[in-house]
């Protein structure tokens, strides 16, 4: 079990604070417990506790999955910012994840590295402390469609003037960042450029929604097929990205209810830093019927009979 301490404790929130709320506490503790004003022991360590913290919950899918499991959910040790390699929810990898004060991104990768303290120092109480030790970082962002997200695609894209190409990795979530080094504003005085943060926008798709590497789907059947179990087609990803989008059969029981939920492995997403895939889940909805022919009461009266 994680010894690490909760991180809305961390940061004196609670649990359903807005994200107001979290950039709020966080800017005062990192003021607090920034190594250069507070001079007690261990202010360093608190300092990089309470930029943790903010790293998860202000990320939308991390603090989700932390809501969920806690710290387990970046695995034993990592840490929010370590490299986890089946764990789609840790940063490292071809993944950076910033955040921002004054319109200036900062990578909480590189915080406590050399001349970290002395840049989230300025950015929080502006320019004339220490030397910035390379240029601003630039803030661009792409929309994907769902099966680019899916499967995984490349993109050529300009970016003032210059034309990068980008791989998008299978499995990549809404929200998600990638950082490409040097890409962005040069730093002064022979300085190294900064880097260019891009953040990947992915459009949904109607027929599903997403829940980590699972899908979600509904199908509404017929009160006959619920009652006397039959077969129907729903939407899945394909084993082939060429398909794309297929539909399945899927086996109905005899006596299925409304709201019975249906699991097809390995129909969902890839895992982004992982092997395998997630699940599609299909939850049934039974459409009664508003009118009946005069033998279709009949049947359900006698049926009733029957029953009772």
């Amino acid at each position: 079990m994680s010894t690490k301490r909760d991180y809305y404790e961390v940061l004196g929130v609670p649990k359903g604070s807005s994200e107001d709320d979290l950039k709020k506490a966080f800017r005062e503790a990192a003021r607090k417990h920034h190594p250069d004003i507070d001079k007690t022991a261990g202010a360093e360590e608190r300092f990089k506790e309470i930029n943790e913290a903010y790293q998860v919950l202000s990320n939308p899918e991390k603090r989700k999955a932390y809501d969920q499991f806690g710290h387990d959910a970046f695995g034993a040790g990592t840490g929010a910012g370590a490299g986890n390699g089946g764990n789609p929810f840790a940063g490292g990898g071809p993944f950076s994840y910033t955040y921002s004060t004054n319109g200036e991104g900062i990578d909480l990768g590189d915080l406590f590295g050399q001349g970290g303290m002395g840049d989230i120092f300025e950015s929080f109480f502006g320019g004339g402390y220490g030397r910035s030790r390379k240029g601003r970082d630039k803030h661009y962002q792409i929309g994907i469609n769902f099966l680019a997200a899916a499967y995984g695609d490349e993109q050529d894209i300009n970016f003032e003037g210059k034309k990068l190409k980008i791989k998008i990795p299978a499995g990549i979530y809404d929200g998600a960042q990638m950082k490409f080094t040097g890409e962005g504003e040069a730093g002064p005085a022979g300085t190294p450029a900064g880097d260019l943060l891009l953040t990947i926008r992915v459009v949904p798709d109607a027929r599903f929604s997403r829940e980590r590497d699972d899908l979600y789907t509904l199908k509404t059947i017929s009160f006959t097929t619920a009652a006397l179990g039959g077969e129907v087609e729903v939407p899945a990803l394909s084993d082939r990205k060429e398909v794309g989008v297929e539909n399945i059969k899927l086996k109905i029981p005899s006596g299925t209810q409304f709201g019975t939920d249906f699991r097809v492995k390995g129909r969902g997403l890839t895992h982004l830093h992982g092997r395998g895939r997630g699940d599609l889940f299909v939850r049934i909805l039974v459409e009664i019927p508003k009118k009946l022919s005069r033998d279709e009461k009949r049947i359900l009266e006698e049926l009733q009979k029957q029953t009772h």
